[in-house]
């Protein structure tokens, strides 16, 4: 499965998917969930949204239907926590 790491609180703009041959699709997650914050478009089957937390990595099937029948594919999403890059006292 290919493998992804995003980070908390920074927006993804379209993850899209390569289609290989259909038309007329519709997405849904299959198996497991996507981060908190993150969404999938059905039309496109896009990946989009800004991760609100820090997400282990797991997999997640997506499936892609028409009327010619339904094939998924399975990714492993992971959300990171944003790296602190100082603080300071008042």
């Amino acid at each position: 499965p290919v493998r992804t790491a995003f980070t908390q609180g920074e927006l993804i703009s379209r993850w899209t998917p390569t289609i290989v041959r259909g038309a007329n699709l519709e997405y849904t997650v299959t198996s497991g969930r996507l981060p908190a914050g993150l969404f999938l478009d059905s039309r496109t089957g896009a990946i989009g949204g800004t991760p609100l937390e820090p997400f282990a990595r797991s997999p997640i099937t997506i499936t892609a239907r028409n009327s010619g029948g339904a094939v998924s594919t399975t990714t492993q999403l992971e959300v990171v926590a944003k790296a602190l890059t100082g603080f300071r006292y008042p």
